[in-house]
């Protein structure tokens, strides 16, 4: 199969190449190489040939079927040409685009996360290290449960070093967003609160709707929550905007697969 998608690759390639190529200077280089010939050997080639045609002599006649038979037979041999050279000029083409792939990424953020659960803290983080270019990052939320007070407007995570939505990160740095934590400051009763923040606005908790009892009937704990990270950042993310799905259960959290 990879054959023949090569051979197909090659085929077109050579097609493309002999069909961009200057029909007008193929017709003068011909006219010039069958009328110098017609010039020198005259005689010669109406040795070859057949006796004059309706009165037209040998002399015409040569140059003229010489010029109809290289008319035909340089395209087939300039295309045979770009098949045989297909291969490399193909291989050429793949290092331009891998070279100009790479250097796209140079001058992009790049996004790489990393989640983290504290089972001793209770906290639930995000890692965001930018293996890129320097940019501004912020992170959306949307939020799938039952919370303890009403969404008006978008939401986003907080970062742990400062209060605004978005933060700066050169390349090789890592940031923290703080996304939930699982209170267990009243015993025995466990409640998930998400941490968000609004554009102007300050950092604030999200309780969710219900608890969770410790040591309590399982069937009566609290029901899953989903936090949905869309990370973005100026200039855009070399590789789109990152999303992740985070799944609060009653006394945990994981990161799923997306």
């Amino acid at each position: 199969m990879l054959d023949k998608m090569r051979a197909s690759a090659r085929w077109r390639r050579a097609v493309r190449a002999a069909q961009a190529s200057h029909r007008w200077m193929r017709l003068a280089g011909v006219s010039v190489v069958v009328g110098g010939m017609a010039w020198v050997v005259p005689w010669r080639l109406g040795m070859l040939s057949a006796p004059p045609i309706s009165g037209v002599s040998v002399g015409v006649v040569a140059p003229l079927a010489g010029l109809i038979i290289g008319l035909l037979a340089t395209p087939l041999l300039e295309f045979a040409w770009h098949y045989w050279r297909a291969p490399v000029r193909l291989t050429d083409e793949l290092d331009r685009r891998v070279a100009a792939l790479e250097q796209a990424k140079t001058v992009q953020p790049i996004a790489r996360l990393r989640f983290d659960y504290n089972s001793k803290t209770q906290q639930v983080r995000l890692h965001v290290t930018n293996d890129g270019d320097e940019g501004e990052f912020w992170a959306s939320l949307l939020i799938d449960g039952d919370l303890s007070g009403r969404l008006e407007h978008a939401v986003f995570a907080t970062w742990e070093d400062t209060d605004r939505p978005k933060t700066s990160m050169a390349k090789g740095q890592t940031r923290t967003l703080c996304l939930a934590e699982l209170d267990l400051s009243t015993f025995p009763f466990a409640q998930w609160q998400v941490h968000v923040t609004s554009e102007g606005g300050r950092p604030s908790a999200l309780r969710a709707m219900h608890t969770s009892v410790i040591g309590g009937d399982p069937a009566a704990h609290a029901p899953t929550m989903f936090i949905e990270v869309s990370l973005l950042s100026t200039p855009d993310c070399g590789e789109g905007a990152r999303t992740c799905t985070i799944a609060l259960y009653s006394f945990d959290a994981q990161r799923l697969r997306s």
